[in-house]
């Protein structure tokens, strides 16, 4: 699936009357994909898994490439109402009465981010080597949501 703008998926929903929930992480959230595949789990589970990437122009303590996140999409209804939510954190999720483990591919958010810093991540030993030549300054990021 093709990533999508949260702000016109939250208004499709809108219109469904359905309502839309994701992990608020202080930055904004940029876009929404599905994960790619992962091998399926024996027990079931619930949700789909998904990447979530917020913008990081504006905060320096995160790669320029963005912040990714790792997270499952669920449906439900609370108090009678639909409602589309993006879980980030947990492992499991209380649906109709039971408890079910949440589907994941923990390292979709991880692959994201080494896709899209590909061209940076190559620069490492020549930046080692070269540090006057290197295509940004030497710096440590933060990987999660701080």
């Amino acid at each position: 699936m093709e990533a999508g703008r949260p702000e016109s998926f939250a208004a499709s929903l809108g219109k469904l009357e359905v309502t839309f929930d994701f992990p608020k992480v202080g930055l904004p959230l940029r876009h929404v994909e599905i994960a790619p595949p992962f091998p399926p789990a024996i027990e079931p589970q619930a949700g789909i898994p998904m990447v979530l990437g917020y913008d990081t122009k504006d905060a320096r303590l995160y790669p320029p490439e963005g912040l990714f996140v790792d997270g499952t999409a669920v449906y439900g209804r609370v108090s009678g109402q639909p409602r589309f939510s993006i879980l980030a954190g947990k492992s499991d999720v209380w649906l109709n009465g039971r408890t079910y483990p949440l589907a994941s591919h923990h390292n979709a958010a991880g692959d994201h981010l080494k896709f899209r810093a590909k061209r940076f991540a190559a620069s490492g030993f020549s930046a080692m080597i070269r540090p006057l030549l290197a295509s940004r300054k030497p710096q440590i990021y933060l990987l999660d949501p701080y």
